[in-house]
């Protein structure tokens, strides 16, 4: 199996209660790996947080 996920914090998101948006890619998705990516911008639309994620995929378990 293969995973790895990471997350670089770039700036306070904010004070409790401040809504924070998530903006999700499938950047690529092949046979046995997927990578996403994700990044995390407050309401002034500043880029708070950022994140990739590869993921082993195993195509025997998906429905067809």
């Amino acid at each position: 199996m293969f995973d790895v996920m990471t997350v670089t914090y770039l700036s306070s998101g904010g004070k409790v209660g401040d809504l924070i948006r998530a903006e999700a890619t499938c950047d690529k998705f092949g046979k046995t790996l997927a990578y996403t990516s994700i990044k995390f911008v407050n309401a002034r639309d500043e880029l708070v947080a950022r994140g990739s994620h590869t993921k082993y995929v195993d195509s025997n378990s998906y429905l067809h």
